[in-house]
């Protein structure tokens, strides 16, 4: 198991008991703990993966026309393809649309003094493969 594969299992296993822990009745809640999960996971990069978490909860929670739903399968994957991306190894990044990546460029630039310099060479030869530049 890949550690992508574990951080998906994690965050399936912490939306389950948190949903059975507070009846279905807390998606907001549900998704901020797989977004909590989402930055314990990807330690050392400064505030980037929470700023990462936050952008995913404005853009795909919150805008969400089924909140009572969230976090769907499609948007853990998405958090899942994000994390990749930090490890360096980016996966499905097929599920990020440009606008972002543009974010994701934004965000990386802002906390750029944070992040080791090898992690953040490779999201920005990322960025420019994805015309995010």
């Amino acid at each position: 198991m890949t550690d992508i594969q574990k951080f998906e299992a994690d965050a399936r296993r912490v939306l389950k008991h948190d949903r059975a822990e507070h009846g279905g009745a807390d998606p907001r809640g549900s998704s901020a703990a797989v977004a909590e999960l989402f930055e314990r996971t990807a330690p050392g990069l400064g505030s980037l993966p929470h700023e990462i978490a936050a952008y995913w909860m404005r853009t795909y929670i919150e805008q969400s026309a089924a909140p009572e739903n969230e976090p769907t399968e499609a948007h853990i994957q998405w958090l899942a393809a994000a994390l990749s991306l930090l490890y360096g190894a980016p996966e499905d990044t097929h599920l990020f649309t440009q606008a972002d990546w543009q974010e994701l460029t934004e965000l990386v630039r802002c906390e750029a003094p944070d992040i080791p310099l090898e992690t953040l060479s490779q999201l920005m030869s990322l960025f420019l493969e994805h015309g995010a530049l």
